[in-house]
């Protein structure tokens, strides 16, 4: 029998200021990658109709998912509510303190 298997997604948002954008197309720009190693990433004008070129600051995001195992993907889901939980198979007791950190 196949294990259970969820997608787990994962966005890096960054918002950088001092370089401009061209063409100064306030839509930005879109980039993908299908297949196995797809990801997709986009540039995108802070304001862009009134800042079509990005000099007030341009958002930069790239998205990435992967295929886990359910256990996996509920740790996660977890620890992003800010809960620790051990999972099958974890080798060390949560919370870990080592060093008495």
């Amino acid at each position: 029998m196949k294990a259970a298997t969820k997608r787990l997604k994962f966005l890096s948002v960054a918002w950088i200021q001092g370089l401009r954008f061209n063409p100064g197309n306030s839509a930005g720009f879109r980039l993908r990658r299908s297949g196995r190693h797809a990801v997709g990433a986009s540039v995108i004008p802070l304001h862009p109709e009134a800042d079509p070129f990005g000099v007030q600051g341009l958002e930069c995001k790239v998205r990435k998912s992967y295929l886990v195992s359910t256990p996996l993907f509920n740790f996660v889901d977890r620890l992003n509510a800010g809960v620790l939980t051990s999972y099958p198979g974890i080798a060390i007791q949560l919370p870990h303190v080592s060093r008495n950190r």
